[in-house]
């Protein structure tokens, strides 16, 4: 399940470890013990909108449709079939007969109906996810078996939010207000998991659904899948207590951001690692992007050849080298290099300060009064090149340190300033700020990408996503041209000249992607270490429950 395109800053729960009396204990039994650095704030599918939340949902609740993982093609869910009609603007879902949810009632029309409805119902409070569903009118049951959608505007994602953006609840629980505190620590679905055991701020402990309707089904996505016995979710805020857990054998599988972690941290060569593979997949699943984002409203940003040498003048390859140890690639335009809607032409702006030193020139920038910064006449007043970069994660510092080294080689003052999180949102929302560093980030499945809550100039208002107020016509254009088309293939040469033209345009200092790393108990029988769209967690199980 998408959620919103989020930001985040390029950026102590104790947990016992005596209770553990063996490495490999997970061995014993065919349970996935994994851990979240936060709890969820609450689980009702409805209104819920953080990260941790929706990672518990997809094991427990069913949307009307499926994604194969290697083609991220739509395959039959809840609903067993499905049809469009020909101006993109009906949709009508069959669903399966005899499917039940864990408290034994069967899902109906009325279910699906009500699923959808209360998104757009101020009582449940799910405001934010208000933007994807807002064209979309409330659905009409044809039969029990039988739900259509009509939908406003004709709108490639459309079936995505109908398909899979929403989740399907029994009426007959979730319509009951009085519930909401009860609704926040549970979940009743009919997916493939149910709740069996919830620690507050320590585990939730996840049981099989023996009578899931996907094992009873014969469809390649779904062959072969949710095979653990438990999921065992701890909940660690600490990396330092997450990692020990990995060495000890008490986690059986950890995703794994930062490269010095993945290459020096866990060294299975050691004894005390030996128990666990280390896998290093390119795949095409969505990947974050971090970033510095130039305020265009200030004049000195509003010309391309000066963001241009901005970008030139970040050494990032060394940066990936010296500080993530090789382990991200270099990010060249507004979505990650692996994407299909990614252009292969386009090629990361490459250090190079005497083409740096050659676009300022001829942007205008000059040292004419050599006190060693550029200066430059805008509006008939006399400005040095001199500006401030906000940022909340300390542990960047030393990037920015190393960039700004480089930008007072040509004779640009670079600030670096770090503000707390609320500081940082406020000069964001109030676009009071030179540049700021963030990253855009998604989850996995956010394949068909849509950039106009980022890139379109309507976003560009203020509490819109665009905060650096970029605007350029042709790229509007291409975006509304995209939305249009339902056809990915004739969608992705629209999304690609989208891609290229904002690379071009360098309203952001494009800087790196995480490369997908994870290491995992040798006890697991992963089948491959990756899908083309997915790692494919679902698809693992323990050797010895062959």
């Amino acid at each position: 399940m998408r959620t919103l395109l989020q930001l985040f800053a390029t950026g102590l729960c104790l947990l016992s470890l005596t209770h553990c009396s063996s490495k490999s204990s997970s061995h014993r039994d065919n349970t996935f013990y994994i851990s979240f650095k936060s709890e969820p704030t609450t689980l009702n599918p409805i209104n819920s909108s953080d990260y941790y939340a929706t990672k518990v949902q997809l094991y427990i609740m069913d949307t009307l449709l499926t994604k194969d993982p290697n083609t991220n093609e739509y395959m039959p869910g809840v609903a067993e079939s499905w049809t469009v009609s020909e101006d993109g603007k009906i949709y009508t879902f069959k669903l399966r007969k005899g499917i039940k949810f864990t408290d034994g009632s069967e899902i109906k029309a009325k279910d699906v109906k009500f699923s959808f409805d209360a998104v757009l119902d101020p009582k449940y409070e799910a405001a934010h996810k208000l933007a994807y569903f807002e064209n979309i009118n409330s659905p009409t049951i044809i039969d029990e078996e039988t739900i259509q959608f009509t939908v406003k505007n004709k709108y490639f994602r459309n079936l995505e939010t109908l398909a899979k953006e929403f989740y399907i609840v029994p009426e007959a629980i979730y319509a009951k207000q009085s519930q909401e505190n009860k609704l926040a620590k549970t979940l009743v679905g009919s997916g493939p998991y149910k709740i069996l055991q919830y620690n507050k701020s320590k585990s939730l402990i996840l049981t099989k659904n023996k009578d899931w309707w996907g094992f009873k089904v014969d469809q390649a996505n779904l062959k072969d899948m949710h095979r653990f016995d438990k999921i065992y979710i701890r909940f660690v805020k600490e990396d330092a207590i997450r990692l020990e857990l990995l060495k000890k054998g008490k986690l059986t599988y950890s995703e794994i951001l930062r490269g010095e972690e993945f290459v020096k941290k866990i060294d299975t060569s050691n004894p005390d690692w030996s128990h666990l593979n280390k896998y290093e997949v390119d795949n095409e699943a969505y990947k974050s992007y971090s970033f510095i984002a130039w305020n265009l409203k200030n004049p000195l940003f509003q010309d391309k050849k000066v963001r241009q040498a901005l970008a030139h003048l970040m050494n990032r390859q060394l940066l990936i080298e010296k500080f993530q140890y090789g382990k991200s690639d270099l990010a060249a335009g507004p979505i990650y290099p692996q994407s299909m809607y990614a252009d292969k032409s386009v090629k990361p702006l490459a250090y190079d300060v005497n083409q740096a030193k050659k676009l300022l020139q001829e942007a205008g920038w000059s040292d004419s009064d050599q006190d060693g910064v550029l200066n430059k006449k805008i509006q008939g007043v006399d400005t040095k090149f001199a500006f401030s970069l906000f940022s909340t994660n300390r542990d960047l510092e030393k990037y920015f340190t190393v960039y700004k080294e480089d930008l007072k080689k040509v004779g640009i003052e670079l600030n670096i300033k770090n503000l707390d999180w609320n500081s940082f949102i406020k000069a964001l929302t109030e676009r009071k700020f030179d540049s700021v560093t963030l990253a855009w980030y998604n989850t996995e499945d956010a394949i068909d990408i849509d950039f106009k809550q980022v890139w379109h100039s309507e976003s560009a208002n203020l509490g819109g996503s665009n905060f650096i107020g970029y605007r350029n016509p042709v790229v509007d254009k291409l975006i509304d041209e995209s939305r249009q088309e339902l056809n990915r293939e004739k969608r992705i040469p629209i999304l690609q000249k989208v891609y290229k033209t904002i690379a071009e345009d360098a309203p952001y200092l494009f800087m790196f992607t995480p490369k997908v790393m994870y290491v995992v108990d040798k006890a697991v029988d992963i089948k491959q270490p990756t899908y083309r769209f997915t790692v494919g967690i679902p698809f693992w199980t323990m050797k010895q429950a062959e």
